[in-house]
């Protein structure tokens, strides 16, 4: 397993070092950011329909009859964890 030293000598470590030093951890953030939001609204939206069938005839008959259950929406349940971390080097 290679040290600490090793890894900071690999090239690619340099790449990251120069695309931190240009703005590009900002950028990653930021697409990080947005895809978790994405996914959390594509999920939030499958988990609509699912209780919107759950919930309606004929599908509330099949859902009872299987044991389906209402699913719950992603939501964040402390508010610091809603905040932004901040990044600094």
């Amino acid at each position: 397993m290679p040290g600490l030293k090793q890894l900071l000598r690999n090239p690619l470590m340099d790449d990251w070092k120069r695309e931190v030093a240009a703005g590009g951890l900002q950028r990653t953030l930021a697409t990080l950011e947005a895809e978790i939001q994405t996914v959390r609204r594509h999920y939030n939206g499958c988990v609509c329909r699912l209780n919107t069938k759950i919930a309606s005839v004929p599908g509330n008959i099949v859902a009872r009859r299987f044991g389906f259950e209402l699913a719950a929406y992603y939501e964040v349940e402390h508010a610091a964890d809603r905040t932004r971390p901040e990044v600094s080097f």
